[in-house]
C-alpha cells in the first residue's frame, strides 16, 4: 500500500521509477517462484525414485523369501491343528492368540498350555483362600498341583527350544499327570460354566501341545 501511494502522488519520473521497480520485483518473484517450483519438481522426482526403489526392493524380497500373509500362516497351522482331533478349535484359538512369523508350532502350543495353566492356578489359589468347606480343601490340594504343572510346561518349553524332544514330551506328561490329579478331585462338585470352561481349556491345550511336539 505504501508503494502504491507513492506512485500515485509523485511526478512522472517517480512513477516511471516505481513502475520499473515493480517490474524488477515481479521478475524477482517470478524467478523465486520458478526456483521453488523447480525444487518441488526435483523433490517429487526424488520421491518417485525412492518409491520406485522401495517397490523394487519389496518385489525382490517377495521373490526371495515369499510373502508371509495371514492367510498363508492360517492355512499352515490349520493343517497342524487337523491332527489334534477333538481339540481342533482349542488349537486354532491358540495359534490365533499367538500369531508369529516363525511358525514354531511346538513352542506356541506349549506356551498356550502354560498360560492357561497359570490362569487355572490363580483361580485355584483364589478359591483356596476365599471359599469354604470341602471345595476349599480340594482347591488347596489343586493349587500346588497346578503350580507344578505350569512349571513342567515351562521346563518343556525350554527343552523344546533346545531341541530336546524326548525331554519336552516327558515334561508335558508330568504336567498332564499333575493336572489330572486335580481334576479328579473336583469332578464331583457342581461347578460354574466359567470354571468348567477354564479347566477344560487347560486340559485341551495340554493335549494339543502333547500331540504337536510328538509329530
Amino acid at each position: 500500500m505504501k508503494m502504491i501511494y507513492s506512485c500515485a502522488s509523485n511526478s512522472q519520473d517517480l512513477l516511471n521509477k516505481c513502475s520499473k521497480m515493480q517490474v524488477e520485483r515481479k521478475s524477482e518473484r517470478d524467478s523465486t517462484v520458478g526456483k521453488i517450483r523447480g525444487g518441488m519438481a526435483k523433490r517429487k522426482r526424488e520421491d518417485f525414485r525412492m518409491a520406485s526403489f522401495g517397490g523394487i526392493c519389496f518385489l525382490l524380497a517377495c521373490l526371495l523369501f515369499g510373502i508371509s500373509s495371514v492367510q498363508g500362516d492360517e492355512s499352515s497351522y490349520r493343517e497342524v491343528c487337523n491332527k489334534t482331533g477333538d481339540n481342533y478349535y482349542f488349537c486354532i484359538d491358540c495359534f490365533e492368540e499367538h500369531q508369529r512369523n516363525d511358525l514354531d508350532y511346538g513352542g506356541i502350543s506349549i506356551t498356550c498350555a502354560r498360560d492357561s495353566t497359570l490362569v487355572a492356578h490363580k483361580t485355584a489359589l483364589d478359591y483356596s483362600n476365599n471359599s469354604t468347606g470341602r471345595f476349599q480343601d480340594v482347591m488347596k490340594f489343586c493349587e500346588p498341583k497346578l503350580d507344578l504343572a505350569a512349571k513342567y510346561l515351562e521346563a518343556s518349553l525350554r527343552a523344546w527350544r533346545e531341541q530336546r524332544k524326548e525331554d519336552t514330551v516327558e515334561f508335558i506328561d508330568f504336567c498332564s499327570s499333575n493336572f489330572a490329579s486335580c481334576t479328579k478331585r473336583i469332578s464331583g462338585f457342581n461347578l460354574s460354566i466359567g470354571f468348567i470352561r477354564e479347566f477344560g481349556t487347560v486340559r485341551a491345550r495340554i493335549e494339543v501341545a502333547d500331540v504337536i511336539v510328538s509329530l
